[in-house]
């Protein structure tokens, strides 16, 4: 069924606001229109209203204006962060990390480097969903990140209780005093041997992660249901295997140096279901699917199965959308200097 939902917004010098319900302009904001790919949008929903910005600085504008506990939804496009701290506890919702071809959507960019260090005062938590990001830095607790790509992610200071979650990040570097923080379904580091560097943090836990590291980097962590990934060109021989696997439960280890295939754990560490795979295309189908019989034989730690399809947070970078068909918005004012905008919502 369609329906068609029309309201008007007044217009402002950079900023639209009015009285659209926060639900139906999000949708429009969502939606594939030329509109929507010409030029960034973000909305500032505050106390019951709702601001609209345009332009690359759209992003920047809306977090100027927030306050904790806020909800900023960004449309596909550019969004530059240039350095920018966001110090706000604030709901950032994007379009989506990747294209979906199926959905008709396209992804949000933010450019630039950016930090995230919001007061440990605040009784508000900082949540980032759905965007590709170039750097980011992590400097504050409970923190959630999720379906989102960023190609560079640091952990720095003491942050702790933060969750990253169904992430996609090429290097991962976490600091010494980072503790308690939780990666679950993630993508780190890809085939040219990026990927995690820990700096002897203690006590993060990664669950059913795809990880490309050295044995000798894991440090004390913790990793459940995990496939972790090692090639170095250097060694002829064994990779430095895992002696001490007391943090390591139920993962599988691939490892290749020059010399070929290598072991990834030493062979006292299978007490913790510790498998060792000769190489990738034994236990993967595509992607990071793994084959039914690596699923049925490899004991994972909580029943479901090892690698990032499996655990409590499966990995997608599907981004949930409400269901809608076009978005109409006048080009001019009305005699009331207001917009006329209207949104036709789809319910199956």
């Amino acid at each position: 069924m369609h329906t068609t939902h029309q309201t008007l917004i007044k217009k402002t010098n950079r900023q639209y606001t009015g009285m659209l319900p926060v639900v139906l302009l999000a949708i429009a904001i969502l939606a594939s229109t030329p509109m929507a790919a010409q030029q960034a949008f973000a909305t500032l929903e505050h106390a019951g209203a709702l601001s609209a910005f345009y332009g690359s600085s759209a992003l920047q504008q809306a977090l100027a204006a927030a306050e904790d506990g806020d909800a900023i939804t960004l449309s596909s496009g550019y969004f530059d962060m240039g350095g920018q701290t966001i110090g706000k506890a604030v709901s950032i919702r994007g379009n989506g990390a990747e294209d979906d071809a199926t959905a008709g959507t396209e992804k949000t960019n933010l450019t630039g480097s950016f930090s995230i260090n919001v007061p440990s005062s605040s009784p508000h938590r900082l949540s980032l969903i759905g965007v590709t990001a170039e750097s980011a830095s992590l400097r504050s607790d409970n923190v959630r990140i999720e379906k989102s790509i960023i190609t560079s992610l640091t952990l720095t200071g003491s942050v702790s209780n933060s969750h990253i979650i169904n992430c996609k990040m090429t290097t991962l570097s976490i600091g010494s005093t980072c503790t308690q923080n939780n990666f679950l379904g993630c993508i780190v580091g890809n085939d040219l041997g990026y990927g995690m560097s820990c700096n002897q943090s203690v006590a993060n836990t990664f669950m059913n992660c795809y990880i490309v590291v050295a044995p000798n980097a894991l440090s004390s962590n913790h990793y459940y249901n995990c496939i972790l990934y090692y090639t170095n060109w250097t060694y002829n021989s064994d990779a430095p295997a895992l002696v001490d696997a007391q943090n390591v439960y139920n993962c599988i280890g691939i490892a290749y140096t020059r010399g070929g295939y290598a072991r990834f754990f030493s062979d006292n560490a299978q007490s913790h279901h510790l498998y060792n795979a000769t190489n990738k295309n034994d236990i993967f189908e595509t992607g990071y699917q793994l084959k039914s019989y690596v699923v049925s034989n490899y004991v994972s730690y909580d029943g479901t199965q090892i690698g990032i399809y499996g655990g409590q947070f499966p990995y997608t970078m599907s981004v949930r959308r409400p269901g809608m068909g076009r978005v109409t918005v006048s080009h001019e004012t009305n005699t009331s200097g207001m917009l006329e905008v209207q949104v036709e919502s789809v319910q199956d």
